[in-house]
Parts: C-alpha cells; structure tokens; sequence
C-alpha cells in the first residue's frame, strides 16, 4: 500500500490498502521506526517504508502550447517527419517508407487544397502525439 503525507496535514492511504486501514481511522506511519501505527486502538505493525518525493496536486491547470510539424521531402512531396513540441518535450516521427503507403482511394470525392491538406496532416500529428 502507499501512505502520503502531505505538507498541509492530510494523510492518505492508496493502493491494496487493508481493510479498516486509513488516515480517518487514526492510523499514522512513523518512517524513521518503520511502523503502521494506531494511537486509538495501541494497534502498531512494522513495515518497509520507502519515501519518495512527491506532490499532491491542486486541481488547477496549466495551458501547454503543442505545435506539430510536418516536414515534407521536397522530391517525393510526400510527408517525412513529423516534429511534435509541447512544452519542454518534443516527439519527432520519421516516416521511413512512406512509398509504401498505400494512399486511400479518393475517387469521386473532391480534391483538398493545399491548405486543407496541411490541417489535416496537422490533426494526424497531433492525434498521434495523444496516442
């Protein structure tokens, strides 16, 4: 089970948490002796403790920018990189073959422009960046 302990006093039990076990209940880890304890019942088990940093979060959101870019080779016309950016990450896709793409039969439907053409690479990049 994870015990956190945060900054503003709340104490939470997660995981495969026994039953009857939780902060509301009175049970309080003691790291520095290893031991699950209960001031309300003298109840006291030892345990492994492991402590890692963490943070509890606040609920607000931060806005991200996400920008793709679509690197097409000059020769073939077709697309060769894809270059996904947000924030301090940044995805990059090759196409490796993309001759053996087999492009999808557009009959009887009308032709997109160029500008369509780049919205829609764009929303694939994108879409493939959530994936």
């Amino acid at each position: 089970m994870k015990f956190y302990d945060f900054e503003d006093g709340a104490d939470v039990f997660m995981g495969s948490v026994p039953q009857g076990i939780s902060a509301t209940d009175g049970w309080l880890v003691d790291t520095e002796k290893g031991l699950l304890y209960n001031n309300g019942t003298n109840e006291s088990y030892s345990v492994v403790v492991t402590l890692l940093d963490s943070y509890k979060p606040t609920g607000e959101f931060e806005e991200q920018t996400k920008t793709a870019y679509v690197y097409i080779d000059k020769s073939s016309h077709k697309v060769c990189v894809i270059k996904i950016i947000c924030g301090d990450t940044t995805d990059e896709y090759t196409v490796l073959y993309p001759d053996k793409i087999t492009p999808l039969d557009t009959e009887g439907q009308a032709e997109m422009t160029d500008k369509e053409k780049e919205h829609a690479a764009t929303m694939i990049a994108l879409m493939i960046s959530s994936l």
